[in-house]
């Protein structure tokens, strides 16, 4: 069928009129259902009880969001938390009210029915209880098929779209919004359709078309009430329906209208009415929170106006529908135009008053959200900017240096200069959260400094602030240290400028923690003749716990780089003694490379006269190191078989000292009782009947041993050499069952300590603890884990390879470990 005829301009301008008409009977219908009593109390009561269930449900809403709003602030910037919470509270207010109206408006029909009802009542009582008594259908088939097809033909779009991108592009959304738009006339679609066309006015278009389907959509829930009894009423076969409404829904009405007598729907006067009428219901749904609440009022003014609006004739009312005819003669225009402002004209003076008032408050509110939607456009935009800046921020190449702790100083913000801080030596550059670094500001004590100990316990004392110590942090402490490395790190992204330079000499054992590893700042210092090195900044991809030489990581590695070696052998003594011209040279263009490369942090203490490695002490052994009598020699002393080199402390342990009479000795025993001065317990070893609280007064000194201020070096173990020991007897010597956690192992009769070799092996986490405190003897010679060969040691009954491979793991042991002893009764 052809397209009726474009209308003209009297028609356009009458069409007009009755669009305005529309409008201007939504804001009085509003006013009216508000001002009239027995309309209000129908739905006055559901509409405040949703109200206030909406007010709880949002600031329960709120309340949650507090504590999230609180953690954000840790890790994001106020402004990006700002702008999202705002969004977030808009979108709850907003949505809640909607939700709530949603739930209601399927499952509680009734509720805003008897508000339709109550304003028809007002016009004609009897028509309400007629259409009442109309059965009505709120879901079917047919509805289910225009959803479904609906559903179909975007997918058809979006399918088409997928494929022909490539060739037609900006075509496809072209042809889709025309066919959005295909039921409107003519003189709207050609302007509508051209302005989607052109990129500067597509915009206005879409807006324009979204508010000509919105008002058709608010126009088909407001009458509702009547739609669902029309359709009942079609589907019974009454010729006296008039399917306007369900084919303006684009509802098939094939079925009761042949195609013959397809209608001119989109021309009455009543679509351009409904229209303006639905199109002031959709502002108002717009109000911030109170705005969903309108339905009720909705309801209640679009059945005021159903008389006027709505074809009722099915229900026995009379005709008080607009001209439907497509041909406008002037006077049916007139008598028309007089229907329609029949009403307005005896309105009184109150009613428009509170009309205008309404509008008023319409824009008004229209305005306010539009301010609201700026303002979170701006935040938006401002939040985006400044990720922006934040990413080329971090794109731009950085050269990272060291920084001495003076050096730091001077980045603290004043005479604008950047902001550091230094959060376990990685210095950062915060100069962009000057409000919180910044001179004057909460966090600007931490500025310029090595921050670590007062962050971690969030202390602004200078005490805190001055000290470089970890050693004392609790566990919180360091947890709550780690979340500041992470909020600087990651979730603020600060920039990472360098690392803090820190100056010391340091002993060879306590140059061990500084392997990237045993120190909470994750420090690598590496040692070449006789200078430390930190290779923390530059070096951490070769020296570092991941790197192919972590092996010389808190180690001094001179002869090592002179021999080309990663033997332990090498690393443990470091000495120069011995090695050729060839390896001298080697390891000077080591030492070249490591000046030029990493700076030196300090020296070895006493690297000349450091014991080259580890080595055992017997008794004797062990008492011609107290010092002498010129006060020239070391002074060693044992606790729990552990030698120490105390020899910094001669003031307390040489010959004029304190403890004078510890020097040389194993004290473990005289400090349990807490007897230095008793030769008698001096001289023994035995500490089978100590008590567990005086195992521990030797655990405290141990402390003292090993802390930052007294951390002498161990440069051996102290063993017995002329132990006699059953089998049964060897047990406890299992590394934990005896209080010098001595490991011991019998092999072919003999006792050796494996204790400082061999703890990694043979200790209660090595691959061989089995064998601590036992004969491994016949496990040896048969290569075998297995309990049996443990339980039964005896190497009678070998094989020869057996007996072969048994004298190979004796020659092993002779070569490594210190013989201590017999085993008895050995068969």
């Amino acid at each position: 069928m052809a397209r009726p005829e474009t209308p003209t301009p009297t028609q356009l301008a009458a069409r007009s009129k009755r669009f305005f008409y529309g409008a201007t009977a939504a804001v009085s219908g509003a006013f009216r259902a508000l001002a009239d009593d027995e309309v209000r109390i129908v739905f006055w009561r559901s509409m405040k009880t949703l109200l206030i269930m909406a007010f709880v449900l949002s600031a329960v809403l709120h309340l949650l969001l507090l504590p999230i709003e609180w953690i954000s602030m840790i890790f994001l910037s106020p402004e990006t938390v700002d702008a999202t919470v705002r969004a977030f509270r808009y979108a709850a207010a907003s949505t809640t009210p909607f939700l709530l109206v949603g739930v209601c408006r399927y499952f509680s029909v009734s509720m805003f029915e008897n508000a339709f009802f109550a304003g028809l009542a007002t016009r004609d009582a009897e028509l309400v209880k007629a259409i009442r008594k109309k059965k009505a259908i709120y879901w079917d088939w047919e509805y289910v098929r225009h959803l479904m097809r609906f559903g179909l033909r975007q997918l058809g779009f979006g399918l088409v779209a997928l494929v022909a991108k490539p060739l037609l592009g900006v075509l496809i959304p072209i042809a889709q919004f025309g066919y959005r738009i295909r039921h409107m006339e003519v003189a709207f679609l050609v302007p509508l359709f051209v302005a989607f066309v052109f990129p500067a006015t597509r915009e206005v278009a879409l807006q324009l078309v979204h508010l000509w389907l919105d008002s058709r959509t608010m126009i088909r829930e407001l009458y509702d009430p009547i739609i669902a009894r029309l359709k009942s009423a079609a589907k019974d076969g009454d010729s006296n329906v008039s399917t306007d409404l369900l084919t303006d829904m684009e509802i098939d009405g094939e079925e009761y209208d042949s195609r013959a007598e397809k209608r001119e729907w989109r021309q009455t006067g009543s679509d351009a009415a409904r229209l303006g009428f639905g199109l002031v219901f959709c502002y108002m749904l717009q109000v911030p929170f109170l705005g969903p609440f309108t339905w009720f009022v909705g309801f209640a003014s679009a059945g005021l106006f159903a008389p006027e609006l709505v074809d009722l004739s099915a229900f026995g009312s009379a005709n008080k529908k607009m001209n439907s005819h497509s041909q406008f003669k002037p006077e049916e225009r007139k008598k028309e135009a007089k229907t329609m402002l029949e009403f307005l004209a005896n309105a009184d003076t109150n009613l428009f008053v509170g009309a205008g008032v309404a509008v008023a408050a319409v824009m008004a509110v229209k305005y306010m959200n539009a301010r609201a939607d700026a303002a979170q456009q701006r935040a938006y935009e401002a939040a985006k900017a400044r990720q922006e800046a934040l990413k080329a921020e971090r794109e731009k190449p950085i050269k990272r240096r060291f920084f001495t702790p003076e050096e730091l100083l001077p980045f603290n913000g004043e005479d604008s200069q950047p902001i550091y801080i230094a959060v376990l030596d990685e210095v950062y550059d915060v100069s962009r959260k000057r409000d919180f670094y910044g001179p004057g500001e909460g966090y600007h004590l931490f500025a310029g400094r090595d921050a670590s100990r007062a962050l971690a316990k969030m202390s602004f004392e200078k005490e805190d602030l001055d000290s470089d110590d970890l050693s004392d942090l609790s566990f919180m402490d360091k947890e709550t240290l780690n979340d500041w490395v992470t909020k600087f790190s990651v979730y603020n992204s600060y920039p990472n400028v360098g690392r803090v330079l820190r100056r010391r000499d340091l002993t060879l054992e306590q140059l061990r923690q500084f392997n990237g590893v045993d120190n909470p700042r994750q420090i690598v210092y590496v040692a070449v003749n006789g200078n430390i090195y930190d290779v923390t900044l530059d070096g951490l991809n070769h020296y570092g716990p991941e790197g192919g030489y972590k092996q010389f990581a808190g180690r001094d590695c001179s002869r090592s780089l002179a021999c080309m070696s990663f033997l332990d052998e090498h690393l443990d003594n470091p000495t120069l003694e011995g090695i050729t011209e060839q390896q001298q040279e080697t390891l000077k263009k080591w030492e070249d490379k490591f000046k030029e490369k990493y700076p030196v942090v300090g020296k070895i203490i006493n690297a000349s006269k450091e014991p080259s490695g580890r080595r055992h002490f017997t008794v004797a052994q062990l008492a011609t190191f107290n010092g002498g009598a010129d006060g020239k020699r070391p002074i060693y002393i044992s606790i729990k078989s552990e030698v120490y080199d105390v020899s910094c402390s001669r003031d307390l342990y040489g010959p004029s000292g304190k403890y004078a009479a510890l020097a040389g000795k194993d004290v473990t025993r005289a400090i349990a009782l807490g007897k230095l001065e008793d030769e008698k317990e001096l001289a023994s070893l035995d500490l089978s009947d100590l008590a567990p609280e005086q195992l521990q007064t030797l655990d405290e000194w141990l402390v003292k041993f090993h802390g930052d201020d007294n951390k002498y070096p161990n440069v051996g173990r102290l063993v017995d050499t002329d132990l006699r020991l059953t089998l049964e007897g060897l047990l406890p010597f299992n590394g934990a069952d005896n209080p010098r956690q001595t490991i011991l192992l019998a092999v072919d009769g003999v006792l050796h300590d494996v204790t400082m070799n061999g703890a990694e092996f043979y200790g209660p986490d090595g691959m061989y603890g089995q064998f601590a405190g036992r004969d491994a003897s016949k496990a040896l010679a048969c290569m075998s884990l297995e309990e049996e060969a443990l339980n039964n040691p005896s190497s009678a009954g070998l094989t020869a390879e057996q007996r072969k491979t048994l004298d190979d793991w004796i020659k092993r042991f002779e070569g490594k470990y210190a013989v201590v002893g017999k085993l008895a009764g050995r068969m």
